[in-house]
Order: structure tokens, then sequence, then C-alpha cells
């Protein structure tokens, strides 16, 4: 991120207290540098008087570093006043010495008022009047030039040194406004992007991790390793939707997934981002939309077909009966029989369409699912079909919903049979029925570990008239799925070849 607050450190480190500081050493060093050349440097006096301002420049700053002294124009005037001094002692140096009266009469305007300026202006013009008559003495009109050539450079300085401090202001304002605003957005990005509802991460080329939002971890509970996998393998096969086995919620999510790229110029390199967003439920419930869009197209269909089939059957069924009244031959009568069975056996079928056609009540009856369990329990192992080495693992607790008890339990025996039968060639079948509440949903698993579906059967399983079996007639899902549906019951259907399937129904709480 921009590190706002060391730029201001940046331009703020160094006060006009320690740029002083830094002009005075450096005047001492190039002072001393410079006297090496002069014969005066061999002369006792003009040592004491140097190393002797040297020590009061030494004190001074000292003092003022230690008490945190903020700078005054007394200060400025007592600096002034040893340069001066050194001035009027040794004439020969009196250039360099102004050279540096400048540079600190610049310090000076940049950080004190515009009265405090003028009047160590003045107080320079006054001084170095007094020091021309004492020491230097220039001639003639020499002297007069060359007093108002540095008299007008001290103003000049002072005036500079004003404006400069002015547009400093300015700046400093300007860039305290802006890094105020970046950082105001920098906290609203960071904001933003801990709490969208999508989960965003970023990788480096070498697919390092990078940076997390809060729902990558705390909502949809991906690890480093799941990101990592996720990114590389959509990365690789360019996939909108991926479907993911999520080992800390122990079940099979799907994501939505859009990935992007841009150079960091920090970092030198590209960065990948990667949004997800889980779409399982949304998922669903666009295939129980679907799912029951199918279903009402095919039961009103269905309705008013069975209804015109079942008049034309009563009238060959009553014609049979009448025939087999005359009938001597025993054959006959054998194939008149045959007819009426499979008449009956048509009737059936309808009267299980009609059933199926007509809308469903919204149930007002408070049951537990728990007895109606136990009964599909008892079915499944008095049941002929059921193997003698089943092992059945069996959790149900009780739990109250709004339900007919006799129509969840058909509901629930299909599903349990159906996959009894998935087990027949399984050398150790086990199925596994879970009955769980939580906070407000209870919760129903029926498992197996048979021979599984493939994805084109699982999208057919609840149409009218689709099965597997030989004599089955494909309409106990059909019923079943609109026997849940009717309770408002979320499904979901886990399949997988040579593993088994799951059967997960949730319902809301009483």
């Amino acid at each position: 991120m921009f590190n706002n607050a060391k730029i201001e450190q940046h331009f703020t480190s160094l006060s006009a207290r320690d740029w002083r500081a830094v002009v005075l050493f450096f005047y001492s060093v190039l002072f001393q540098l410079a006297i090496l050349s002069q014969t005066p440097f061999i002369q006792v006096n003009f040592l004491i008087h140097f190393y002797g301002a040297v020590l009061l420049f030494f004190a001074h700053h000292l003092l003022l570093y230690f008490t945190n002294s903020k700078n005054h124009v007394l200060s400025f005037m007592f600096d002034f006043v040893i340069l001066f001094y050194l001035m009027a002692q040794h004439s020969v140096l009196s250039s360099f010495n102004l050279i540096v009266l400048l540079i600190l009469l610049f310090i000076a305007g940049s950080e004190l008022s515009k009265t405090s300026s003028l009047v160590l202006t003045m107080f320079s013009s006054v001084c170095l009047s007094f020091v021309n008559l004492l020491s230097i003495r220039w001639e003639g009109i020499q002297n007069l030039f060359t007093l108002v050539l540095f008299n007008f450079s001290f103003v000049t300085v002072s005036i500079i040194s004003q404006q400069f401090r002015v547009q400093l202001k300015d700046l400093h304002s300007e860039l305290t406004t802006v890094t105020k605003k970046l950082r105001s957005r920098e906290e609203f990005s960071e904001v933003l992007i801990q709490q969208m509802p999508t989960g965003l991460t970023a990788f480096n080329q070498s697919h390092d991790l990078l940076f997390a939002n809060k729902n990558l971890t705390d909502r949809l509970n991906l690890s480093v390793n799941d990101l990592r996998t996720i990114f590389s393998q959509t990365n690789t096969r360019g996939q909108a939707e991926f479907a993911y086995y999520n080992p800390q919620l122990q079940e099979k999510k799907i994501y939505e997934v859009n990935q992007a790229s841009y150079e960091d110029v920090y970092l030198n390199e590209t960065v990948n981002l990667m949004m997800l967003k889980d779409v399982t439920e949304v998922k669903h419930l666009q295939d129980q939309m679907r799912q029951r869009e199918k279903l009402a197209a095919i039961g009103q269909l269905a309705a008013g077909i069975a209804h015109e089939i079942r008049n034309p059957l009563a009238g060959i069924s009553g014609s049979i009966q009448l025939l087999s009244t005359d009938a001597k031959n025993p054959d006959d009568q054998k194939l008149m029989k045959i007819i009426l069975k499979e008449i009956d056996r048509l009737n059936n079928l309808i009267t299980e369409f009609l059933d199926y056609s007509k809308p469903e009540q919204r149930p007002d009856q408070k049951i537990d699912l728990a007895l109606v369990m136990n009964d599909v329990i008892q079915n499944i192992k008095a049941s002929p079909q059921t193997p003698k080495n089943l092992n059945l693992e069996i959790q149900v607790n009780s739990a109250m919903i709004l339900g007919y008890a006799d129509k969840l339990k058909q509901a629930f025996l299909n599903i349990s049979m159906n996959a009894v039968q998935a087990m027949l060639n399984n050398e150790n079948p086990k199925l596994v029925i879970k009955l769980e509440t939580f906070g407000d949903e209870v919760m129903l698993s029926i498992k197996d570990n048979g021979s599984g579906m493939p994805e084109e059967v699982k999208k057919r399983i609840f149409e009218p008239f689709f099965t597997t079996k030989p004599k089955g007639t494909g309409l106990g899902l059909a019923i079943t799925h609109k026997v849940l549906e009717s309770h408002q019951a979320q499904m979901q259907i886990h399949s997988e070849m040579g593993v088994g399937t799951e059967f997960i129904l949730k319902f809301k709480k009483a």
C-alpha cells in the first residue's frame, strides 16, 4: 500500500534548526580548509578566535537540541554576532562569512515571521556597517557600493525566503490534504475488500499467496492450499464455474471463479487476482426450479391424457366381463382374465398418475420425523429385496416439522429402497441414515455405497416414466419429488459412479 506517513515524515524530518546546524558545521570545516592557505592561521589570536567561535556554535546548538527549542530571532542573532565578530577580527575572509550569513538569513526567513525576518535583516545591515567602520574599511565609492550591494542582498534573500516559506506552507497544506484523502480512500478500499460478499485473493507469478480477504477464510472456509489448487486448475482450464470438494466443510461446493491480472510496479511483477463466489445453493435452486417447471408441464399433460384413457378402459373392462360370462372355452376365459388383469394394472397406473397431477396442499400437521423414519427402517428390514448382510448405520434424533406422515413415509421409503437396490451387487452394502437438527433446520441424510449414478441419470431421476429398472414405472421418485416439494424441502443429491449416492433433505423446523 501507499505509505503516506513516510512521505510526510520525509518532508518534515529536518527543521530549520537542524539546517542551521548543518550549515554551521560545513562552515567550520570549509573555513578551516580555507585558512590553511592563508597566513593568519599561524597566529595564536586567530586560532583562539576561530575555535572559540566554533565552540560557541557547538554549545549553542547543543543547548537548542537538548531543550528542543524552536528557532527564535534572538537565537539567529547570536549566530550572526559570532560571524560578524570573526569578520571584524579577520577581514581577509569576510566574503566567505557574508555568504554563510546570507544562507542563514534565508533559513531564518523560511522559518520566522515577516516581522522577525525584517528585524533580523535590519540587524544584519547595522552589524555589517559597524564591522566595516571598525575593520574592513572599504574606501571611497567602493565602500558605499559594497555596503549597498550586501544590504540589498540581505533584503532580497529575506524576501525570497518569505516567498519560499509561503509556497512551502501551501505545499505542506496540499500534501496534508492529499495524504488525508489517500488515507481515507485506502481505509475505504480496505473495508470494502474485506466486507465484500465475494472472496478476493492475489497470487504472484510463483503462485505464492499475497492477499486474501475475510470472505475466503471466515465464510468460504478455504485454506491457502485450497486457494492455490483452485487457482492453478481454473487458470489452466479457464472455467467460470468450478466444482471443488472443500475439506474444511467436508462437502462438495460449486464456485464461480473470475480471474484478472495487472502489472504491479512496486513488486515489479505480474499479480494475478482471483474472485470466488459460492454458488452451490444457487445452482441447487436453479436445478429445482427447472425440475419443477418440467414436472408441472408433464403433470398437466399427464392429467389430461390419464382422464381420457380411463373412461375407455372402464368400457373395455365392462365389455370383457360380459363376454367372459358367455365364454365356454377355458382358453378364452384365460385370455379374458389376462386382459382384465392388464386393464386393472393400467387403471392403477393411471390412478397414480392422477394422484401425481393433483396439486398438493401445504401441510399443517405437526409430526415427528423420527417416528416416520423408524417405520421406514422397519420396512427396509422386512423387505425381501434387502440383502441379509446389509450394514445399517442409523442416527435418528427427534425432529418436529409440519407435514403428512403417510406421504413422507412413502417418499423416504422410495429413496431408501432405491438405495438398497443400488447395493445388490455390493459385497459389503452399507446404508447410513442420519436425522439431525441444526438451529431452525432439520436435515435428513440417506447415503449408500452402491453403484452411483452418471450425470445424465442424475438430471432426470425425478421425471415421470424415466426409470433404469427393467420393470419400473418411473413414477416412484417423481411422486417423491412432488411430496417433498409440497413440504418445501430442499433436496441435494451427491452421487459418484462406483462410490455411492447421498440424498440430503432439509426441512424447516416446526
